[in-house]
């Protein structure tokens, strides 16, 4: 997850009167970070749109991304959650 969750969390803190901090993950990425699955060498690539913390994974010659399920033809293509940006 992108250390950019934080941002998330703070806005909906406010809007729900809630306190979502204690929702820690193990690791938060920064935008470019590398790491490895087992033998394979991988990245991430910031793809905010949906939420300023999307994340996209490039893993080999693949990108996994989590906003496919956003895309137009597809998905339900929000993009009006708060920060976020479209395209």
């Amino acid at each position: 997850m992108n250390k950019k969750i934080t941002i998330v969390q703070e806005t909906f803190d406010s809007i729900y009167n809630l306190d979502l901090k204690y929702l820690n993950v193990y690791h938060l990425f920064e935008d470019g970070e590398q790491f490895k699955i087992g033998e394979l060498a991988a990245y991430n690539i910031a793809t905010s749109g949906h939420t300023p913390d999307c994340l996209s994974y490039a893993i080999g010659d693949a990108v996994l991304s989590g906003g496919i399920l956003f895309m137009l033809d597809y998905g339900t293509a929000r993009r009006n959650f708060s920060e976020g940006q479209c395209c």
